[in-house]
């Protein structure tokens, strides 16, 4: 019995199963791994916290805690001795679980196995209820769009709070069977050349990331970019913000000499409401730019299998900008306490602009309230 098998046992015999809510607090990444893969085990849904570090982290942290009520927070003791006080739910470190006996841990497809918080323009703090079957079939439906295979070798430092994270580089290469090398974010931030490095040092096919990440990477390669190889990455995502054409360019120039190539960049659109992605690029077609309203954008691919993608605009007319609404099998048709956030055919609205080119089939995202000019500038 592993570890986490054996934690989830514990949470079990504690009475914490099917149907009950597990807070993972982020520390040391194998112990949130450890958590979330505990929570799993004992068959209750998973709460991903952020790592506490005072001021705005906590305050994030008590609100997801208020408007989910988890049953028990799990962690290791730094992550767990720094939450902020009277959170309302108890608080346990993997060492107060109790002894183990064997349990029964059910996953029936339709049981909720994860609370998603929502993000980008849904304010209010909201969560999105991924049952096994909608996590399984989104990551299958990935799978098949881009062509990920047991032979891809994934490496993330993504926060397992965020969907790209939890689904896209956490659930998605442990149901492939794929190797996967993760970090964390605290990482990342303090040292940003350990990104190219692994990737180097495990020959990783599959990287991805926000485009500030990206734009990070290219600042700081010079100084380590001839100790690298990574002619191994076959894709280099970029997703969760808007994907910018120059950041994206800078950092496969800055990397040319360690063998990446150009074409292994790509893009993706999506939000916790489709489980993880709506739109994506697929490997060796690169970022493929758009212009639009005087601007370049970046198209970040086409639906998934299943996925349906409209945009609402006032006046019809090729090109034009509009609203993006989304339907399919994948995409959330409740939140957790709270009113759907479909129309009654399914259709949700996004709230986000994009501009679709008739016959691309591509959309070119962006936020509300930003001009593209505004994002190169914002993204340097």
């Amino acid at each position: 019995m592993n570890q986490a098998t054996l934690d989830g046992a514990r949470l079990l015999d504690g009475g914490i199963g099917p149907g009950r809510v597990v807070g993972v607090v982020a520390g040391r990444i194998d112990d949130t791994v450890r958590g979330v893969l505990a929570a799993w085990s004992s068959g209750a849904a998973v709460l991903a916290l952020p790592r506490s570090s005072g001021g705005a982290t906590s305050s994030r942290i008590r609100a997801l805690v208020d408007a989910a009520e988890p049953d028990v927070l799990i962690g290791g003791p730094s992550a767990l001795s720094q939450l902020p006080p009277d959170l309302g739910s108890p608080v346990s470190s993997f060492g107060d679980l109790g002894s183990a006996a064997a349990g029964t841990r059910l996953r029936r497809p339709d049981r909720v196995a994860l609370l998603q918080a929502t993000s980008g323009t849904t304010l209010q703090t909201r969560f999105v209820a991924l049952s096994w079957a909608t996590i399984v079939g989104h990551v299958e439906a990935i799978i098949e769009h881009v062509g990920y295979d047991r032979s891809d070798r994934f490496l993330s430092w993504l926060p397992l709070f965020h969907d790209m994270g939890m689904i896209g580089f956490f659930a998605l290469p442990m149901y492939l069977g794929a190797e996967l090398t993760i970090s964390s974010p605290t990482r990342f931030v303090s040292a940003p050349n350990d990104w190219m490095g692994l990737a180097s040092q495990f020959g990783s096919t599959i990287i991805g990331g926000p485009t500030f990440a990206y734009s990070i990477a290219a600042k700081s390669a010079p100084l380590l970019v001839k100790s690298w190889d990574l002619s191994s990455v076959r894709f280099a995502v970029a997703s969760a913000e808007p994907v910018v054409p120059d950041v994206m360019n800078r950092f496969a120039e800055a990397l040319s000499s360690a063998g990446f190539s150009r074409k292994a960049l790509g893009g993706a659109y999506g939000m916790a409401e489709a489980c993880l992605a709506v739109t994506a690029t697929r490997p060796g077609e690169g970022i493929r730019t758009v212009s639009h309203g005087g601007s370049l954008w970046s198209a970040v691919g086409t639906p998934l299998a299943g996925m349906e993608v409209r945009i609402e605009r006032s006046e019809a007319g090729q090109g034009e900008e509009g609203e993006i609404y989304i339907r399919g099998p994948h995409v959330s048709t409740s939140y957790w306490k709270a009113q759907s956030p479909t129309t009654g055919d399914g259709w949700l609205r996004t709230g986000e602009i994009a501009a679709f080119r008739t016959g691309l089939a591509d959309y070119a995202p962006r936020w509300p309230g930003w001009s593209p000019d505004a994002l190169l500038t914002a993204f340097p």
